[in-house]
């Protein structure tokens, strides 16, 4: 026997099942609606970038007019005062917001739906134009890197905000405060990357002084020497213009003594001349003396200019500046000067006729050059241990390369293994027995700083090697 239909149950059925459908679909476009949200959360550069991102999402997802978020002044929830950290309109952020009851209620992990702000001690505090603003308002909390986050949406309308709004809130928190507190931790762990390339780089700077004042004492001393050689010619100048005062002296006696005879006089006009010719040799506008003097002047003033330029460059300055570059290459070499002489080794220099200067960092680039040339000599040094006949050259060639500048170091020295390419610019990477790692890091470091590029080439042992270095012809000034 078949059982009767129940038209009416039939019908709620498919009313029920209507229903489902419907909340299924909203549940679903709410889902991908929030993903999307999301997703824009934690793709944030920052923590002022995330909450404005958070915000804009809270107020589509929910289709209010504004959102702010407070969060304590002090780490306890009884604090007295909030701060607005972040708010759609800049009315919410202007406004001094204080803990009452509502607050706190939120702030202990309690949502709060407020049907209407005209009773609440929170907003009694407030300006007409807020009021007017926050016909009814959402509180959610979140836990924040250090203290709790209060998320207030708000409507104009009146009884806006329902459980939907309230479920959906619920569910974006937990995902907002995990986007929060990684998006911190990043920013803190770039901090501390920062910090220690700085100090890397600090290292390598100082390391890089300590060499070069190095050199420039052996400058100095080397200058010393030379103008102690003058000095000792000048001093002997002085006892041979002394033994004239002997002599005039005799000549002073014979006059006293009465008339001169034809052969006195004959004497003294050969002492006058052999005299007159002294003096001219002596101190004369061609005369030695005044070739030694100027020779002492010269070196005085080379030592004043040593001394200026190791001041200059010792000092850490990161600040862009217009230098030529021939200059800046000759300041580089003449304090390692010192080194590359005594080990027979040719510099050649190649800039291209159109480059004149730069704007870059000058310290800077005189300390990566520096370090480049260093790491040439010292690749010599080791190719000689095998092969004493070699004779050193490294070559410093500039070029433009479109915009940039293309810098090339290149030397004869042990060469480097094609697999070694990518480790030689990282830190503590050094193939030498008393090696830092600090010098080429060091460059790699600075070429970033500058938007630069750096790669090594090299045909493998006792190949050589070149570095080429690309850099902008003009750095962005920094504010």
């Amino acid at each position: 026997m078949i059982k009767a239909v129940d038209n009416e149950v039939v019908r709620e059925a498919l009313i029920n099942l209507d229903r489902s459908r419907k909340k299924e679909r909203l549940l679903r476009e709410q889902a991908n609606s929030l993903l999307e949200g999301l997703e824009i959360i934690t793709s944030a550069t920052g923590t002022e970038d995330m909450l404005g991102q958070l915000l804009k999402m809270v107020t589509e997802q929910l289709q209010c007019e504004d959102a702010f978020i407070l969060s304590p002044q002090q780490k306890s929830m009884e604090c007295e005062k909030l701060d607005c950290i972040g708010a759609t309109d800049p009315l919410f952020r202007e406004r001094e917001w204080v803990g009452g009851k509502i607050f706190k209620r939120a702030l202990a992990g309690h949502p709060v739906m407020l049907f209407s702000v005209l009773k609440v001690e929170e907003w009694q505090q407030q300006s007409e134009e807020v009021q007017q603003k926050c016909g009814s308002v959402l509180l959610i909390s979140f836990p924040g890197v250090d203290r709790p986050i209060i998320l207030c949406c708000v409507s104009r309308q009146r009884a806006y905000f329902n459980k939907t709004h309230l479920s959906l809130m619920q569910r974006m928190m937990p995902i907002a405060s995990h986007a929060l507190h990684t998006l911190y931790f990043n920013e803190q762990l770039r901090q501390e990357i920062d910090e220690r390339n700085r100090l890397e780089q600090y290292a390598s700077f100082q390391a890089g002084i300590a060499e070069m004042s190095a050199s420039v004492l052996h400058n100095i001393g080397n200058t010393v020497t030379g103008g102690q050689g003058h000095l000792l010619k000048i001093e002997q100048q002085r006892k041979n213009l002394l033994g004239l005062v002997k002599v005039f002296g005799a000549v002073h006696e014979w006059t006293e003594a009465g008339p001169l005879s034809d052969a006195q006089v004959e004497k003294v006009d050969k002492v006058l001349q052999g005299a007159a010719k002294i003096l001219t040799e002596v101190v004369g506008e061609e005369g030695s003396m005044l070739d030694g003097l100027g020779a002492l002047n010269r070196a005085n003033q080379h030592v004043a200019e040593i001394i200026q330029m190791q001041r200059g460059v010792s000092r850490p300055v990161l600040t862009a500046s217009e230098f030529s570059i021939e200059q800046m290459i000759t300041d580089t070499l003449s304090m390692i000067e010192e080194g590359i002489e005594r080990r027979g080794i040719v510099v050649s220099v190649d800039i291209h006729s159109l480059l004149k200067a730069l704007y870059l960092p000058r310290n800077p680039m005189i300390q990566m050059l520096l370090n480049l040339v260093k790491n040439s000599i010292e690749s010599i040094d080791e190719r000689k241990q095998t092969d004493e006949q070699l004779s050193g050259a490294i070559q410093i060639q500039v070029s433009p390369d479109g915009e940039a500048v293309r810098l090339v170091v290149k030397d004869n020295g042990v060469g480097i293994e094609p697999e070694r390419f990518k480790e030689v610019f990282k830190f503590g990477e050094s193939s030498k027995e008393r090696g830092s790692g600090f010098g080429l890091h060091s460059v790699a470091n600075f070429v970033e700083g500058v938007e630069g590029r750096v790669a090594v080439e090299s045909d493998g042992i006792n190949c050589g090697a070149k570095v080429v270095v690309r850099l902008p012809q003009r750095m962005a000034d920094r504010s």
